[in-house]
């Protein structure tokens, strides 16, 4: 099932982008390149953020259970 679900997802991108190529003028190909490079930086940033955002929750995840262990074993 989703074999077939990725080919016609496949054979229905391939045509979309053969008519983008072919039959849309030099600057609506422009436009259209404009918004994909912008949709790809904002989900790029979008990325970046939620590494920064996990990382930054695992260190404060880490601090607690660091404190946490040397009030009961000690700092040695």
């Amino acid at each position: 099932m989703g074999d077939i679900f990725g080919r016609v997802l496949s054979a229905t991108a391939g045509c979309v982008f053969l008519y983008l190529a072919f039959f849309l003028y030099e600057d609506e190909r422009g436009q259209i390149q404009n918004r994909l490079e912008q949709l790809w930086v904002s989900i790029d940033d979008e990325a970046r953020r939620a590494r920064d955002t996990n990382a930054a929750f695992m260190r404060g995840i880490v601090r607690i259970v660091s404190n946490t262990f040397d009030r009961v074993f000690g700092p040695n």
